[in-house]
């Protein structure tokens, strides 16, 4: 009779279990299904990516250059007058993409989640053909908060790179002179290779670069398409696609530099010029986010979608579909 009771027990555990994860699993779908981007991929017939996948991300890691992070002075030589380490060029702490990511994710999907970057731009200046991940493996860590990125002292890159990782957003190219596409590409592929040797769990993503180049497509593209890596292709960036105008996406001379009170604590120097503005971190942004949601083919060869990025947060639109002729 009491080994019964037990039986009894045990199996109606088991039954409340299933039906908590069954809730909770639904309640997550549900979430994720009503983001613009999960509607727009699932209407237009576009393969399912990480999150339409069903899967939830914890831990997201993001190395980048001076794009997504940016100290007084880093690896590329640019001294920079803002110490809260945003995005450089990004109007306030936190409205470049990292951070926009970061909010959409938290907001959207799983408010747990947590979001660290680092500036890589180390690996960049090394030596063609001879860039290795140990490079860049001891560099600063900060995470991305919804209104700031903090140092996370003495966290490295080597550090934030671990099994628990979920994502990993690769931003790296925009400070390589390329003489050899091969020879690039296969420092693209040890990178990769290691960054999923020590994140054997994760999705991986890559930029194919905000200040677009076709040697640099071609790099990052083959090395994606060898290692399994996600490459992330932003039409709006490419002359004549969406606009012939590309400096509506980068910021000028003098442009206002604000901290999250308003005050103006600096303005972009000639140096720092070309860099993104906050529409052009909404459209790396907007792409990143698209193609977690969605998947992309390596070789750009399908239909590719334009999106209107005035937004993050507002509902996308897409405004046109064309197949690359890019590459």
């Amino acid at each position: 009779m009491l080994k019964k009771l037990w039986y009894s027990i045990f199996f109606f555990t088991v039954f409340l279990l299933s039906v908590t994860c069954d809730i909770n699993n639904t309640t997550y779908l549900e979430k994720n299904y009503k983001c613009a981007y999960a509607r727009l991929g699932e209407k237009n017939g576009r393969e399912q990516g990480y999150l339409r996948k069903g899967n939830n991300p914890k831990k997201i890691c993001v190395i980048g250059n001076s794009i997504t992070c940016h100290g007084f002075y880093e690896h590329d030589g640019i001294s920079w007058t803002v110490g809260d380490y945003r995005e450089m060029a990004a109007f306030r702490p936190n409205s470049g993409w990292v951070s926009l990511v970061q909010q959409y994710i938290t907001k959207n999907i799983n408010s747990d989640c947590k979001v660290y970057k680092a500036n890589g731009s180390v690996w960049e200046k090394g030596i063609e053909g001879e860039r290795d991940y140990v490079l860049m493996a001891n560099e600063q860590v900060y995470e991305v908060t919804n209104t700031e990125s903090v140092l996370m002292d003495g966290f490295t890159i080597d550090k934030m790179l671990t099994e628990d990782a979920d994502i990993v957003l690769v931003q790296l190219c925009e400070n390589m002179q390329i003489n050899d596409v091969y020879a690039t590409s296969l420092d693209f592929e040890k990178l990769f290779i290691s960054i999923r040797e020590k994140c054997p769990n994760a999705e991986i993503y890559a930029f194919l670069g905000f200040w677009t180049n076709k040697s640099k497509v071609y790099s990052i593209v083959s090395a994606c398409s060898k290692t399994n890596v996600n490459p992330v292709f932003a039409p709006n960036l490419i002359p004549n696609v969406v606009t012939a105008d590309l400096s509506i996406y980068k910021a000028q001379k003098g442009d206002g530099i604000y901290d999250l009170s308003e005050n103006q604590i600096a303005t972009v120097s000639s140096a720092v010029s070309g860099h993104p503005n906050d529409a052009g971190f909404k459209v790396i942004a907007t792409y990143f986010l698209d193609s977690l949601f969605n998947n992309v083919e390596c070789n750009l060869d399908g239909l590719q979608y334009v999106y209107s990025c005035d937004d993050v947060e507002q509902p996308l639109i897409i405004e046109t579909c064309f197949i690359s002729d890019y590459l």
